[in-house]
């Protein structure tokens, strides 16, 4: 067999030859392409994870979890900086909910490092929180969305 017969014969054979190999050519940069939207978005979902984790585990708010938790009595009862200290909380925690409903972070990844304190927070949060919803009624929705939906379900 001659080398010559697997060549093209014409020009119109050649620029048939050009454009599948420019077909492949871009077949494989969309498949690289893909594979690096796949990692950046791997990433993404990872810094946000590590956000959430410094963001929760910042020494101030594990002590006021810890303080709510703990010692924290009836909404009724708290003064103005109580108040303010279980806010900061709610709203920590809601900024967590808010990456879970969004799925930036993922519900199973969540709950195993906080579902529990979640679920063990919500009771002693919600007063405060209902009392701010009657004048912002969205008030850390995500939070509560979060603890009465998701984690009960395992499902966003």
């Amino acid at each position: 067999m001659q080398l010559t017969m697997l060549l093209p014969g014409t020009w119109t054979d050649w620029a048939a030859m050009a454009q599948l190999v420019q077909t492949a050519v871009i077949v494989f940069g969309l498949w690289l392409a893909r594979k690096q939207v796949i990692e950046a978005l791997l990433v993404r979902r990872q810094q946000a994870l590590r956000e959430v984790i410094n963001e929760l585990g910042s020494e101030r708010v594990r002590r006021l979890r810890g303080w709510v938790l703990r010692v924290m009595g009836p909404a009724e009862q708290l003064n103005d900086q109580e108040i303010w200290d279980a806010q900061t909380v709610a709203v920590t925690l809601d900024r967590a909910a808010y990456m879970v409903h969004k799925k930036i972070v993922d519900l199973d990844v969540f709950t195993e490092f906080m579902g529990g304190v979640v679920e063990e927070l919500w009771p002693k949060l919600r007063p405060v929180v209902k009392e701010v919803q009657k004048s912002r009624p969205k008030y850390c929705q995500h939070l509560e969305r979060l603890a009465t939906v998701y984690l009960p379900s395992g499902k966003v």
